[in-house]
């Protein structure tokens, strides 16, 4: 047999509390208890876990009857209908601001009662099952967020298995224009997004042959090219997958420069996206600082040299600006892409 609905009273009039008892009963209400202080009526909720609560709003004992069900919503998750025998403008506010989920003037009649107890039911039923529901698509998309940076941490492992020079090459990227972004306070999601393009943006390479990226001598100009048609190539690869960021025309754009002077498009300043001209920056420091095949690395400062002698030119000024305070502040390259991402993202 199911167990009947539990109510706790709350009610400091005792002729009152005892008339509610009587109507709940013949109603087929369990009255889970009553109480005339907030205090009390807290310690019969941690016993017998009603599931309403039918509340005077004044109360004797310094806790009124918003201040218990605050409390009630909060801790128990239990519905509250608000009694009073008072209608000033100042009641009817802190009721309206309350967790309440009715409201009845007294004298009330048991049908008016019993009516407002069944929409209040059925009204926080409701509410939890939409909770229910955002809680799930919650865990969806959590899961769903856990598998694309996994499938981009794969594309990551693919172009570096065929391009062993630049080994960790796209990771570190990540890393720093992470920092760069941070330090320019980008909005969380903008972040993620760069950070998780940055991390794939030499995807296009797999177009690339692998003699080319290998080859231990200068490109030749027809070489070069084909170098720089990955650009447009990671482009190709990933614009039809629906990114809940702007990915793919990020990667397409991670070599444009201030100045129109970039390519695939030739864009210039505003028109190439602030992610894109992140990126850029972070890009050309590790490519400095790294080994390449056809020559060692070139160090920190032949880095930060070309960033400070372009900037506004080649490098967005504000990037460059953090990118240099960064390293100034004794940046180093530790991370791993999920690392960089952060738990806050």
């Amino acid at each position: 047999m199911k167990e009947p609905f539990s109510i706790l009273v709350v009610e400091d009039e005792l002729i009152t509390a005892e008339n509610i008892r009587e109507s709940l009963t013949k109603g087929g209400y369990r009255v889970a208890g009553v109480a005339s202080t907030g205090p009390e009526a807290l310690g019969i909720m941690a016993v017998e876990r009603p599931h309403l609560v039918l509340c005077d709003i004044k109360l004797k004992g310094g806790m009124d009857g918003t201040e218990l069900a605050g409390i009630v919503a909060e801790q128990y998750d239990v519905p509250v209908i608000f009694l009073t025998a008072f209608s000033d403008k100042e009641i009817l506010s802190r009721v309206t601001d309350s967790a309440a989920y009715g409201y009845l003037m007294k004298p009330f009649d048991e049908r008016e009662l019993h009516s407002n107890i069944e929409i209040a039911i059925q009204k926080h039923r409701a509410d939890q099952a939409v909770r229910e529901s955002e809680t799930h698509l919650r865990q969806i998309n959590e899961r769903l967020h856990a598998t694309v940076i996994g499938i981009i941490e794969a594309m990551t492992v693919v172009v570096e298995t065929r391009d062993p020079y630049t080994a960790g090459h796209q990771r570190r990227v990540a890393e720093l224009a992470g920092a760069i972004g941070k330090d320019m306070a980008l909005p969380s999601e903008t972040l993620e997004g760069m950070i998780l393009a940055a991390a794939i943006h030499d995807i296009g390479k797999l177009g690339v042959p692998s003699e080319l990226l290998s080859k231990p001598s200068r490109l030749n100009d027809v070489e070069f090219q084909l170098i720089k048609f990955h650009s447009r190539a990671g482009y190709d690869i990933l614009k039809n997958i629906d990114f809940p960021w702007p990915i793919a025309e990020i990667v397409h754009q991670h070599h444009e420069k201030m100045n129109g002077s970039g390519y695939p498009r030739g864009l210039e300043g505003s028109a190439i996206l602030i992610e894109a001209r992140i990126i850029a920056v972070a890009d050309v420091v590790e490519a400095i600082v790294s080994h390449r095949p056809y020559r060692p690395a070139l160090g920190l400062k032949t880095a930060l040299d070309e960033l400070a002698g372009h900037r506004g030119i080649l490098y967005d000024p504000a990037a460059v600006d953090s990118c240099l305070s960064l390293f100034d502040r004794g940046f180093t390259f530790t991370k791993s892409i999920r690392d960089t991402l952060g738990p806050s993202l």
